[in-house]
């Protein structure tokens, strides 16, 4: 437990909750992987400490040290929308990809990871909407849940959100090659979250002044989080 209370981030700021939850998964896994179980008496005296030091944590934060909402802010779609006319306007290659890669993952509502992991044959038409496939996510490691595609439609009415214009746009700079991967190559996620973190960056005041965010709170797991809760706003189920 001293070991896990003197976490802290780069910034020498408290870790989040979730933080701290996960340096203690860190020490159940060290004695799994040494075939050693923890004994009951250990395992209580643990509960109770951890739980008030994170209640420490939250009274912390209730007094103004650290922030009161943890991980990445969700994107709105206004935000949303402003990047990607952001994007558009770079012609580079660099644009096109960062472009398509954001325009994916709010449609798919998924991770960054699965974004980067998709490959050619993945992909496939039926009626008026364009099917992509995942084997393999973080809530089913080993596929056992149905294949079922996700569906991504064109947007006519704005071709800076439009996935099917953006996709063309990027295989016209970006063609297919022997390799199967839509984003060939090992880093591009770093290459996607770089190139993000510059555009707002060069966007800070604006943004600033007309959402309210800084842009330090947002980031590629940014655009996941504000397609569910954009989703799920239309709703009452």
């Amino acid at each position: 437990m001293l070991y896990i209370m003197a976490c802290q981030t780069r910034g020498g700021t408290r870790l989040s909750k979730s933080g701290y939850y996960s340096k203690r998964a860190g020490l159940f896994h060290l004695y799994r992987i040494y075939g050693r179980t923890q004994s009951k008496v250990f395992q209580d005296d643990m509960k109770v400490v951890f739980k008030g030091f994170l209640r420490r944590v939250a009274q912390e934060v209730q007094n103004g040290n650290g922030r009161i909402t943890t991980g990445k802010l969700p994107l709105s779609f206004e935000l949303y929308c402003e990047i990607c006319e952001w994007m558009l306007a770079d012609t580079s290659a660099a644009g096109r990809f960062a472009h398509l890669f954001l325009v994916l993952s709010w449609n798919l509502a998924c991770r960054s990871s699965n974004t980067t992991s998709i490959h050619y044959h993945h992909l496939s038409w039926s009626g008026d909407s364009l099917q992509i496939y995942f084997a393999h996510m973080k809530n089913d490691p080993t596929g056992a849940r149905p294949r079922d595609p996700r569906h991504i439609y064109c947007n006519p009415y704005n071709p800076a959100i439009c996935p099917i214009l953006t996709l063309i746009s990027y295989l016209l700079v970006t063609p297919p090659s022997t390799d199967t991967q839509l984003f060939p190559g090992s880093s591009q996620y770093n290459r996607y979250n770089k190139y993000l973190t510059r555009l707002l960056d060069s966007k800070r005041e604006y943004v600033l002044r007309k959402y309210g965010i800084n842009v330090d709170d947002l980031g590629a797991h940014s655009a996941r989080k504000g397609a569910s809760t954009y989703m799920t706003s239309g709703c009452v189920g």
